[in-house]
This record gives structure tokens, sequence and C-alpha cells, in this order.
């Protein structure tokens, strides 16, 4: 778990770095940092799509996941949880002290911090590999190359989209620490780099980050969280079309 300590301690120190120099920073600077974050998002979504090697599984598992997902309203859930806690501990006025909304066409900008980051700090090879070695050998090297670019990276999203960062640390935290303590027995489901599993799993993962990237970019109001199934159901989908693929 110390690996998930240290990405947990890196995550916070860059949301808070961020927001104390992102609350003087004007407006218009806020809304250039968003644009490009957005199309660094979509960019690096780009990449992870195209590591793609099987197109059904994740496919499939993205369309039943999102249907899952509607039917369980998890984003709308979400969005209502992070509203609460906006209300319930943030002191400024409607406007905000920065002059940003805190309310937005996409949701709560409490809710849009938190969902983006959580999505793209715990998406990816490097936290499963990272879990997985870290859980299985105490080796943390991983995750803490991960933490350095989860820190940087939260400072500059919590600077933009404001406090909803902090929280994606507990995210992290639950995510990966679980993960971390379950490495033993996920180990065969993702057992190297290029299991097709786990290229299931970042393909998957790179969608949602499209998606992401589209919200980000005010292209479309996509309701990510409510594709968080497909992650599951994408490396189980992958082992089945496997087996299907190696008997005939």
């Amino acid at each position: 778990m110390i690996g998930t300590w240290i990405n947990v301690g890196t995550v916070l120190t860059g949301g808070t770095l961020g927001l104390l120099i992102g609350a003087r920073m004007n407006q218009r600077y806020h809304q250039m940092a968003v644009f490009c974050i957005g199309l660094v998002t979509v960019a690096l979504s780009i990449k992870m799509v195209l590591s793609m090697q099987d197109m059904l599984p994740p496919v499939l598992a993205l369309v039943t996941g999102g249907l899952i997902g509607e039917a369980l309203r998890i984003e709308s859930r979400i969005d209502a949880m992070m509203l609460a806690i906006e209300k319930r501990f943030a002191s400024r006025s409607a406007s905000g002290e920065d002059g940003m909304p805190l309310t937005n066409p996409n949701g709560s900008r409490f809710s849009q911090g938190f969902i983006t980051t959580s999505l793209l700090f715990c998406v990816g090879p490097l936290t499963i590999l990272g879990c997985l070695q870290d859980g299985l050998r105490g080796d943390y090297t991983l995750l803490a190359l991960k933490s350095m670019l989860d820190g940087i990276t939260s400072f500059f999203y919590s600077a933009t989209l404001g406090p909803g960062v902090l929280m994606s640390a507990v995210t992290v935290l639950v995510v990966q620490g679980g993960l971390t303590l379950a490495a033993a027995s996920l180990q065969p489901l993702f057992p190297s780099a290029n299991a097709p599993t786990l290229i299931a799993l970042v393909a998957v993962g790179g969608m949602m980050l499209f998606g992401l990237g589209l919200r980000l970019l005010e292209i479309k109001k996509a309701p990510v969280a409510n594709l968080l199934p497909a992650l599951i159901l994408a490396p189980i989908y992958q082992l089945l079309w496997s087996h299907y693929v190696h008997l005939h």
C-alpha cells in the first residue's frame, strides 16, 4: 500500500498548490487551461484506444456497461453527492471567489473535477501493473512514477476545475488500495503488460477519456460516469472472446 499512499499524497499536494495559484488566475486563463486539458485528454484517449487488438470485447463492454450505468443512474448519483459536499463545505458565493461559476452546463464544477481526475488517475496500465507489482512483491516503483505524473496533473486540473480534484484522492485510495490488496487474485487476469485483458481494459478506459475530452471541450455533455461498469466487463468479455477464438 506504500505506492498508493504516495499517490494520494501527491494528488493532494499538487491539487492544493493548484487551488492556491488557480484562485489568482483570471477567468480567461481558466477557460484556456480547460480547453488545453480537453485537447490533451482527447489525445491521450486516442492513444489508449489505438492499443486495442480485438474490437468486439471493448465495444460490447462499453455498450452493456453504459446501459447498466444508465439503469443505476451512476452519474446523477455522483453529481448529487458532489453537490451536497460542495454546498456543505464551500463558502463561496454563487459565482465563486475566482469568478468561475460553481455550476455549468456540464453539471457541478466540483463534480466535474472529481469525475474527470478520478477516471484519469485510476484508468490505465500503470494503475493495474503498479498495484500488482506493489501487492505481490512490495515494489512500488511504477506507482511512484505514476504518483509524480498525477501530482503534476492534479496541479493543473485543480487550478481549472476547482476543489473537486482533491476528492479524487479518495478514489485513488479506494481503487488502487483495493487493487493492491487483491493483487494475488488479479494476477491471473492481468499476467503481463501485453495481456489481452489489460489491453481491453485500457481501450475501454480510452473511450471513456474521449468522452471526458468532449465534455471538457463543451462539445457534448457525455455521461461518462455511467460507463464505469464497462471497466469491470471489459476483461471478462475479453476472456470469453479469447476462449471462443481458441475453440474455433
